[in-house]
């Protein structure tokens, strides 16, 4: 089976981050972290750099697999997870490029949320990516998800 491959045995967090709501102060933010096992990333910023010539290139790709890799949260798109209620958000996931969601290599869904929580996180682990695009793909379902 494609997902029993050795090259899908990694672990990351996606973290989806909720905006405030009309329930809390305009400057507050909840992260929502999903760990999902049993996925390939490869770190090629360099080699993007090179061969894109830009120096904003990505510089991860991430692939998920569909059913083997999370077995406790749904997926939904964005547009859904959006209209969740806070409780509500924190049983699902979502893929997004829109500046907030983000994945780090490894499980790290027990750290403490700290304010500027991305930039936070970037400074601690080498392995931490900004989603900037996602493209699904049908026919051995699964996402490719990009970082940078």
């Amino acid at each position: 089976m494609f997902g029993d491959e050795i090259f899908f045995n990694q672990v990351v967090t996606v973290w989806n981050r909720r905006k405030a709501t009309k329930n809390r102060l305009e400057a507050q933010e909840v992260w929502y972290p999903t760990v999902i096992s049993n996925v390939r990333l490869l770190v090629t910023r360099g080699n993007n750099i090179i061969k894109s010539g830009l120096e904003s290139a990505d510089s991860a790709r991430l692939h998920i697999l569909d059913g083997v890799s999370i077995e406790s949260k749904t997926f939904k798109n964005r547009v859904e997870w959006d209209a969740l209620t806070d409780d509500e958000a924190q049983n699902f996931w979502t893929l997004d490029s829109d500046n907030y969601t983000f994945f780090v290599e490894g499980d790290l869904s027990g750290i403490s949320v700290v304010p500027n929580f991305f930039e936070e996180i970037k400074k601690s682990y080498n392995n931490c990516f900004r989603i900037s695009s996602v493209d699904r793909f049908e026919l051995i379902p699964h996402w490719e998800v990009w970082g940078k």
